[in-house]
């Protein structure tokens, strides 16, 4: 018979024939369960505890996005409020995740822990060393949907699907001038500059 300890942070389920109880802790955004941690018969050490995602969906109070993962929700919803916890405590920077923070205090340290097997190449992030070693191989697996356009950075297909879709993100604010590409902007800008100059 399964017998339930309830708080307002978690529920202790206790199993039948010696099986390890189950505890499910509750969403700080929601009122349901959220995850099911199975406690190891070896005890309540945090180093052997097993997550597992929940079937349920949790969705985001602010827009359509939703997860299995409850940890994902707290990080996807400061996208709308704009809260950043994780802060530098060598300049002003901030982030709103952990994993950003360790990628940024690089800079100031200059750790480049990813190194190219093919030449000295090193830097800060896996993606970066996913991007360079494609340099070596040729692979380009991100591809446009509307053509035979294919790059090694999904940044670059963002770009080139504008050619499709006529989307000019970049605006100038001296005049109607919108551009493609941000580059293409700060050269636009300095026409406006030399005018301006030449006004003077």
């Amino acid at each position: 018979m399964e017998q339930d300890t309830d708080d307002s942070i978690c529920k202790t389920k206790h199993t039948k024939h010696g099986n390890p109880p189950v505890v499910e802790i509750c969403n700080p955004y929601l009122n349901e369960s959220s995850v099911n941690i199975v406690i190891p018969k070896n005890g309540y050490r945090s180093s052997s505890l097993k997550i597992f995602p929940s079937a349920q969906q949790h969705a985001c109070p602010y827009c359509d996005y939703t997860t299995k993962y409850p940890s994902y929700l707290p990080t996807h919803i400061r996208v709308h409020t704009g809260d950043k916890p994780f802060s530098c405590s060598l300049c002003e920077f901030k982030t709103t995740r952990s994993s950003n923070l360790v990628i940024h205090i690089r800079t100031h340290t200059n750790d480049k822990p990813f190194t190219c097997p093919h030449c000295e190449y090193r830097t800060t992030t896996s993606s970066h060393i996913a991007d360079h070693i494609r340099t070596h191989t040729g692979e380009k697996p991100i591809s446009c949907p509307h053509c035979t356009y294919k790059t090694t950075r999904s940044s670059n297909l963002v770009r080139h699907i504008r050619v499709h879709t006529g989307d000019k993100p970049f605006s100038c604010p001296h005049c109607t001038y919108r551009a493609t590409r941000s580059y293409h902007l700060t050269r636009h800008i300095r026409t406006h500059l030399v005018l301006m100059d030449l006004a003077g």
